[in-house]
């Protein structure tokens, strides 16, 4: 489980620097809306807020690490911030 909510830790990391990259560029927008708020007002405020929320959710998780939900909310977050990294990594090239 540990192994788990450091990777989501790093992979929120990894989207927000994509994501940045990727509007920069002028390849994407934010689609959340508040983080699209959060990120109108400064760049640092859209790190901040993302990474307290991811690091909240983390921390949850790992109060609740022998329940069988926090088990499995855990497994599909890997799996869509991974899903979500190979989109960053390949899905504007396609």
């Amino acid at each position: 489980m540990k192994t788990r909510l450091l990777l989501i830790l790093v992979l929120s990391v990894m989207d927000a620097w994509f994501t940045l990259q990727a509007i920069q560029d002028g390849r994407a927008r934010e689609a959340n809306p508040l983080m699209n708020r959060m990120l109108m007002h400064h760049t640092w405020t859209f790190i901040s807020i993302k990474m307290i929320l991811t690091s909240l959710g983390v921390t949850l998780l790992w109060l609740r690490k022998d329940h069988q939900l926090a088990i499995r909310a855990s497994w599909l977050l890997v799996g869509s911030y991974f899903a979500l990294t190979i989109y960053h990594l390949v899905g504007w090239s396609v």
